[in-house]
């Protein structure tokens, strides 16, 4: 939806991240999750949300939501701060592109 970084409960997400099933909570980046999920995103707040309805996705989340009754808000935030990406997820990054310099 033209988000510059999101993160999950404090899970940032990257190209690299997995998200996976795990009964009532989710892995993310190997690490469990337990409802509620806050998903933060750092994008455009006039157009953030607009894009997420717009999209395939979003809009397949938004349905299954209210389909299964989950409730969810969606709120613009002046300012958010967002952790950083896992160091083993951005070595790996690194290391793919051959620019790793930690190990010669």
């Amino acid at each position: 939806a033209g988000a510059e970084a999101v993160a999950i409960n404090g899970q940032r997400l990257t190209a690299l991240s997995g998200i996976r099933n795990a009964s009532v909570a989710i892995n993310v980046n190997g690490n469990p999750l337990a409802p509620p999920y806050t998903v933060l995103a750092i994008g455009d707040t006039r157009t953030l949300q607009a894009n997420l309805l717009d999209s395939s996705h979003g809009l397949q989340f938004f349905q299954l939501a209210e389909g299964l009754g989950f409730p969810y808000e969606l709120h613009n935030e002046d300012s958010v701060t967002l952790p950083a990406a896992p160091e083993k997820l951005l070595r790996l990054r690194a290391v793919r592109a051959g620019t790793d310099t930690s190990n010669p």
